[in-house]
């Protein structure tokens, strides 16, 4: 704690480290870290807080790719800024399904392709069902709240600004996608359970 780079090695911080590299050792000595982004106002914020270190953790358990690392820092900073969290919470997980390959099907009923008498999302079945394919363990939305879970799970960063201004997004919005991630991903996000807990709170 008496380190003089304390200030640079706290969660959610984006700095640069300069270490006393040696090809023989799997641990080196950290010599200075500068900060280059502080995140000051996302650690201020419960909430916000409490939702990068589920999308930290993600990150640490999962196969980076090319571009991740720039990718997270935007991710950070547009949550740092939003007035809707769970918005920015919810395309992470929508890019973590596109790029794992387990994104739903959303374009028509997952099981027989019908366009029409949509009803419900199916994690089995894997994405929107009509009302012929639904089975009791599919839960069922109403006809906005697909629309909104199709436009998260088509959405890029790059409308996020444009997404702020349709409507207002909330806990179930982000786990309608999360729940994609959960179930096909095999990565156990544990940080998850604190966040369903803040949730619940806000909901008082």
């Amino acid at each position: 704690m008496s380190s003089k780079n304390i200030g640079s090695v706290q969660p959610f911080q984006y700095a640069r480290f300069f270490i006393d590299y040696n090809e023989q050792r799997t641990m080196h000595s950290l010599k200075t870290a500068d900060t280059l982004e502080s995140f000051r106002r996302l650690r201020a914020d419960l909430e916000k807080q409490t939702i990068a270190a589920v999308l930290c953790e993600c990150m640490e358990k999962i196969e980076l790719w090319e571009g991740s690392s720039e990718f997270f820092l935007n991710i950070l900073k547009e949550l740092e800024q939003s007035s809707q969290p769970y918005l920015i919470a919810a395309l992470f997980f929508a890019h973590m399904n596109r790029e794992l390959g387990i994104e739903p099907f959303v374009d028509g009923c997952a099981s027989c392709g019908k366009m029409n008498q949509l009803c419900a999302i199916s994690l089995s079945q894997g994405g929107f069902v009509c009302q012929g394919c639904y089975h009791s363990n599919d839960k069922l939305y109403e006809k906005e709240e697909l629309k909104s879970f199709r436009i998260l799970c088509k959405a890029q960063l790059v409308h996020i600004e444009l997404l702020e201004n349709i409507q207002a997004w909330s806990y179930e919005h982000f786990l309608m996608v999360y729940r994609f991630f959960a179930e096909y991903s095999g990565i156990s996000i544990r940080s998850i359970r604190f966040l369903k807990h803040i949730a619940a709170m806000g909901e008082e």
